[in-house]
């Protein structure tokens, strides 16, 4: 979706959160493109999830108010 360009302009905390069941994309193979381009990216990889993400509040809020 973003070309490795774009990606590296991310200069702030970033938060990717995915399942590992992900029938849509591997989540590994996003994440590991994300590390190399993304400085401060915080990966959190949800064993048995798959591509929906429901009910992530309690990873996204404490993400937020540490980087606020």
């Amino acid at each position: 979706l973003f070309s490795d360009k774009e990606m590296r302009r991310l200069n702030m905390p970033t938060l990717i959160i995915g399942g590992k069941e992900d029938a849509l994309f591997s989540v590994e193979k996003v994440v590991a493109r994300m590390q190399k381009l993304v400085p401060l990216l915080e990966p959190v990889l949800l064993a048995d999830t798959g591509h929906a993400l429901i009910n992530l509040s309690g990873q996204i809020i404490p993400f937020l108010t540490a980087t606020a």
